[in-house]
């Protein structure tokens, strides 16, 4: 896993390691589009969610990827996988306010994605 999407998804690692995941779109408060996320070193990165179920992690001033992979739900929670890791990670998934922003939380540790545009 890139240092860049270990930064945004390790407090979700907990729940890695979901044997048989079947890739569905499903219902949820995430829909395709590009939100604000604060790491957990406190950085400011975007994530980009895309209808055809993939997604990719971009930060400022670096016109490239800093890590991109795929995104379904299982079980009511959203799942990602970046192409770079063993295992997906899961994570209940809530909304946040009524702007479009929603909220992952695994083992305790909860990260706010507010919507930039959907």
């Amino acid at each position: 896993m890139t240092r860049k999407s270990l930064l945004i998804f390790a407090p979700l690692l907990a729940l890695a390691g979901l044997a048989g995941c079947r890739d569905e779109r499903g219902e949820g408060p995430m829909t395709p589009g590009i939100y604000s996320v604060v790491t957990v070193d406190g950085s400011q990165n975007r994530t980009i969610f895309k209808e055809d179920g993939t997604f990719v992690d971009m930060e400022d001033n670096n016109p490239k990827p800093v890590a991109e992979g795929k995104w379904w739900r299982k079980d009511g929670k959203l799942c990602v996988q970046p192409t770079d890791a063993a295992e997906p990670l899961c994570a209940e998934e809530k909304p946040l306010g009524d702007d479009g922003g929603f909220l992952l939380t695994a083992n305790g540790v909860t990260l706010e994605f507010k919507a930039l545009v959907q």
